[in-house]
């Protein structure tokens, strides 16, 4: 005896959620340092790079000369920056140089769309740690590359948001 066609609706509806999820739900994408100042990411299946910086308009971008198994974006950064002017009451208290910050750079995945953010790029009063001269390598000249300048305040959390 076979079953209803409706019943098998019925009975896949509570896996619809796994399977648009899939679709729809943010992909953290690991960031790889394999030289000092570089981040790579995994680039299999992008098809857009959005760029999330406070520099990013003046963010310069090249296509690769060399063609890996594996396509990476490549992206580095100069940091900048300090805490210029500011005077607290602890006579210990030094400047955290730009360098010792923790400036870097996270991505997240949205289908074939890669949205890459700075993480810890701050503007909050005298404290003004910004990543300059960022360029970034793609591994073919059919990703579209998009900038996007952040406004930067104190909380320097990446801006990983859907598109």
């Amino acid at each position: 005896m076979s079953s209803h066609p409706v019943r098998h609706i019925l009975l896949s509806l509570p896996l619809l959620p796994l399977f648009l999820g899939a679709c729809t739900q943010p992909q953290p994408v690991e960031a790889r340092h394999p030289t000092r100042g570089i981040v790579e990411f995994d680039a299999q299946g992008i098809k857009r790079v959005i760029l999330r910086a406070g520099e990013a308009a003046e963010a310069t971008a090249t296509v690769s000369e060399v063609t890996t198994a594996t396509p990476v974006i490549k992206i580095s950064a100069r940091p900048a920056g300090g805490a210029a002017g500011y005077h607290p009451a602890d006579p210990h208290w030094r400047e955290t140089p730009a360098a010792a910050w923790g400036m870097d750079f996270a991505a997240s995945r949205f289908g074939n769309t890669l949205v890459i953010s700075t993480k810890n790029e701050i503007s909050y009063i005298h404290h003004q740690y910004r990543l300059k001269d960022i360029h970034i390598i793609l591994p073919s000249k059919s990703l579209r590359f998009i900038r996007h300048s952040r406004q930067l305040n104190g909380d320097g959390a990446p801006d990983l948001s859907r598109p």
